[in-house]
């Protein structure tokens, strides 16, 4: 397939809505990340990455670094490039089960959460790639997939076992497993250029082996005139799907042709804001294309170099 300017748009979309909220990640306390926010706001957006605050889950990350969600998202990128032993690249399970616990057993350095541990114990134990997953319900899982678009972004019957997969094979658990086929059908439509809430809602109308989409969606665009920090403080700010899903969908729908912005006010909305902001980033960035990425951002992305290498390798 030709490359697709607007899949290579979507994955760097994702890695930087992961690296834009390292700095202020996990933190609950509206009013505090809007104190440590404001001295790098420009009209609104911010400059460029933060480092880590004190006391942050990601101590020994540097600006531009991505959290332990965008580290596994770049391994799986790693994995669909052309290789020895793959010489055509693509998805292979086996493959990404490999780098991924290579990462992880190899010292990693950055924040290991409860999803990892109970999928290292698994494995540990016995669990295979294909039922080993922890059944956390985190949306992390199902956000990371953007790379795959490196590979199937025109083949959505592709895209969707593969985006499946790997969500499965560290979150097993039905409502992020329907978070990462909804992602999928979404962003297919992005791609034909569909507008982003007629996507949204296309992409809920298919099945899926829960109920909980279509309502998600429903209440997620109901909010898009309510303020992005009440809006997800009402959502909950936490990694599980049922709060980060409905507000992934607020700031799509409320950012539609403003990625930067966007990104940002997930940012200021606290919380696990990496995930939320991949997700976003995948589906803007699919969205806008290139132009959509501000290039101080782009800038200080510190696997930037490797990230376009590997895309190119993908042809993407």
């Amino acid at each position: 397939m030709p490359p697709c300017p607007a899949c290579r748009a979507a994955v760097l979309g994702a890695f930087l809505g992961d690296t834009m909220a390292l700095g202020l990640h996990w933190n609950y306390n509206a009013a505090d990340i809007a104190s440590l926010a404001a001295p790098h706001l420009v009209d609104g957006r911010l400059a460029g990455p933060l480092p880590p605050a004190p006391g942050s889950y990601h101590a020994g990350k540097a600006a531009g670094d991505g959290t332990h969600y965008g580290d596994q998202a770049l391994v799986l990128l790693e994995s669909l490039a052309p290789s020895e032993d793959a010489p055509t690249g693509g998805f292979m399970l086996h493959r990404f089960y490999h780098a991924w616990l290579t990462l992880f057993q190899g010292g990693y350095a950055g924040y290991v959460d409860g999803a990892t541990r109970g999928t290292l114990e698994r494995f540990a134990a016995g669990a295979t790639a294909e039922d080993g997953g922890s059944p956390s319900t985190d949306l992390a899982g199902a956000a990371r997939m953007a790379p795959l678009l490196a590979i199937y972004g025109q083949d959505l019957p592709a895209l969707l076992t593969a985006a499946r997969a790997q969500t499965r094979m560290t979150h097993n658990h039905a409502q992020v497993l329907d978070a990462a086929a909804f992602f999928s059908r979404a962003v297919a439509h992005l791609l034909h250029g569909a507008p982003v809430v007629e996507a949204l809602l296309t992409a809920a109308e298919a099945g899926y082996a829960t109920s909980h989409i279509q309502d998600w969606v429903r209440a997620g665009l109901a909010s898009k005139d309510v303020e992005t920090v009440a809006a997800i403080e009402e959502f909950g700010q936490s990694c599980a799907v049922a709060s980060a899903f409905p507000a992934v969908i607020h700031l799509c729908a409320s950012y539609a042709d403003d990625l930067a912005l966007g990104i940002t006010r997930n940012v200021l909305a606290g919380g696990d804001s990496a995930a939320r902001g991949m997700a976003v980033g995948m589906l803007l960035g699919a969205h806008g294309g290139m132009d959509a990425l501000p290039g101080a951002w782009l800038d200080g992305l510190t696997a930037r170099p490797r990230i376009l290498a590997l895309l190119d390798a993908c042809g993407c």
